[in-house]
């Protein structure tokens, strides 16, 4: 991904047997949890958590796919962020915002890269990626609800081998 700072040219080489199937990004995602319209002095900050998918001025509500997390943990944020309105000015605090290109999604391309609690909106101006629950809290008990039963399924296996 070159994040419009470079121009890539590829040619069909040939067709192969069926390798299995193409795995999933193991990285999270970086969630709204606030509704509003992204300011560019939040994406600013969020830019170090990861890759972005929206620009300023997208419209964004709690539950939204707005990024790529470096980690593998989902991160939650708030993209609306206003920055604070002082009588000071210095040259410092004035400086103009650039922010790297958001990554843009075809159809196909969102379809392959959501994983399993997430989904993909498809509306006349843009297409976006947002989790199944929007709710964060409910989103939070049922991920400690999956990794509650994977660990009793796993004591169950582990008992079951022993005998």
């Amino acid at each position: 991904d070159t994040r419009g700072t470079a121009i890539i040219h590829t040619e069909f080489l040939k067709y192969d047997k069926f390798k299995g199937s193409i795995a999933k990004t193991s990285r999270g995602a970086i969630i709204a949890m606030t509704e509003g319209k992204a300011t560019a002095y939040a994406l600013a900050e969020l830019e170090r958590k990861g890759k972005l998918f929206i620009e300023p001025g997208n419209a964004v509500y709690p539950g939204t796919v707005i990024g790529e997390h470096n980690l593998e943990a989902d991160v939650e944020v708030n993209p609306c962020k206003q920055k604070r309105v002082t009588n000071v000015r210095t040259h410092t605090h004035d400086e103009k915002i650039l922010l790297a290109p958001a990554k843009k999604f075809s159809i196909d391309e969102a379809l392959s890269y959501i994983r399993e609690d997430e989904v993909v909106e498809v509306t006349p101006k843009s297409i976006r990626i947002r989790k199944k629950t929007l709710d964060s809290q409910l989103r939070r008990r049922m991920r400690k609800n999956d990794k509650y039963f994977e660990s009793q399924a796993g004591e169950s296996e582990k008992a079951g081998t022993h005998e």
